[in-house]
Parts: C-alpha cells; sequence; structure tokens
C-alpha cells in the first residue's frame, strides 16, 4: 500500500529544495485518484497551507482542486531565481467565515470576504509534468508553488462583473486578460470547493484564500525582472531575483 505520508513529505520537501524528479518513486507513486487525494489530505495534515486552487477538471469537465503550498505571501515580493519559472494572474477570494460541507451556493457567497487580484507561482516537483498521470499531478497540488495575494475590494456591485487584468515585465505588458466575473458560477464552485476541502479533512475557514483558475498566463519568468500586475479589482507587484 502506497505511504501517502511519505508523498506528500518528499513534494513537499522537493518544493522546499527547489528540485524536481523525473517521476514518484513505485512506492510512493498514487495508483488512482483516490489515492492522490490521500496524499492531498496527507499533505494538509502534516504542512502548512493558505487555502485552495479550483479549476476545471480534464477536457474542461467537471472541477479540481488542490491545497496551495504554504502562508499567504503578500505583494510586494520578491520570489528566489531558481524556484518559481512561470506565474498566473488570478481572481483570489479571502473567506469572511468558515463554510462547511454542505453549504449551498448562496451560503458560500455570504462567505466571501474579499475580491483580490491573487498571483499563483508555478513550479511542478517533475521535470516534464506533461508526461505524468493525473493522480501524480493531484498529488502535486497541480504544480502550486505558493501565492502571492495582492490588493483587493470587498464586494463587487452585481452578479457579473466585466474585469480587466495585465501584467507587466517593466514597461512591456507581458499578459492581458478581459473578460467577467461570474458571481453565481463562482459561488457555485466554492460550495463544491467546500464540501471537496472537509472531505480531505480541512474543512473551509475564515481567512482561508481561494484561487479560481488563470486569466493571465502561465506567464515563463525572468530572472533579474520587476512586474506588476493591474486590474479592476487590485494589484500586485513582485520581482525575480537575478541568481
Amino acid at each position: 500500500m502506497t505511504d501517502m505520508n511519505a508523498t506528500a513529505d518528499l513534494l513537499e520537501d522537493l518544493w522546499r529544495q527547489g528540485k524536481t524528479l523525473p517521476r514518484l518513486p513505485d512506492e510512493l507513486t498514487p495508483r488512482d485518484v483516490e489515492g492522490a487525494l490521500g496524499a492531498q489530505a496527507a499533505y494538509l495534515k502534516r504542512h502548512r497551507s493558505c487555502g485552495w486552487k479550483i479549476g476545471p477538471g480534464p477536457g474542461g469537465e467537471g472541477r479540481m482542486a488542490a491545497p496551495l503550498r504554504g502562508d499567504i505571501l503578500h505583494a510586494p515580493q520578491q520570489l528566489p531565481a531558481a524556484a518559481t519559472p512561470a506565474i498566473e494572474v488570478e481572481v483570489g477570494l479571502v473567506l469572511g467565515s468558515d463554510l462547511p460541507a454542505g453549504s449551498t451556493a448562496e451560503q458560500a457567497a455570504a462567505a466571501i470576504g474579499g475580491w483580490h487580484l491573487a498571483l499563483e507561482p508555478l513550479r511542478s516537483r517533475y521535470d516534464d509534468p506533461k508526461a505524468q498521470p493525473l493522480p501524480a499531478l493531484l498529488a502535486d497540488n497541480l504544480s502550486n508553488a505558493g501565492l502571492i495575494l495582492g490588493s483587493g475590494m470587498p464586494g463587487l456591485s452585481g452578479y457579473v462583473v466585466d474585469i480587466v487584468m495585465e501584467l507587466h515585465n517593466g514597461a512591456e505588458k507581458v499578459g492581458e486578460y478581459r473578460g467577467q466575473i461570474s458571481v453565481p458560477e463562482i459561488a457555485q464552485s466554492l460550495a463544491w470547493l467546500a464540501d471537496y476541502a472537509a472531505a480531505r479533512g480541512k474543512p473551509l475557514a475564515a481567512g482561508d484564500v481561494v484561487i479560481t483558475g488563470a486569466r493571465v498566463g502561465p506567464v515563463a519568468l525572468q530572472r533579474g525582472a520587476s512586474y506588476r500586475a493591474i486590474s479592476t479589482i487590485g494589484e500586485a507587484a513582485f520581482g525575480v531575483a537575478q541568481g
């Protein structure tokens, strides 16, 4: 039987050391999605997490989720040169109250305490994540490498809100999104996540951050560069060390 505690510990150590490996050792590889979810539960029991990432499942069907690694990093931040090859700009939610399993979409919407611009650093613990099966990716928290939380606002004026997001490297725009935020859709996803998180042993709680999928990116980062993300709901600045 695969030891998911050891799987979670190995992947956490690789994240902290900035290292990768071709694949998990056979004895630590989850055999199916249920095994991978066991690795997520083990991670949450043994390591720090500031919240969750949520997005569409394979082929755009259904939903997937994974814990965010580490504590919240508030912008501005300086990222290590070798630790983060890419970043995504997202809409982040900060929960103002607990959200237990069985919550409705209406209760989920009421639990949102703030809407923020959020940055998700991405770095897989695998040399080639595209070559990995889904259970290995889920066990690796879907390549999450932390969270940078930017500024935000307590609420949105409307059920569907126009949003613009841009990512700049110095004076150069390197990514842009123009679209909409659907509050009802996000609330439905948040209610789904309440069940998912509770099943992993860590119910959603006040102060948790939930990021809702890439609006910009992933964008490859350059060493020594200074970045600034701006949006309708907030902004965040960060840099990458030279080396």
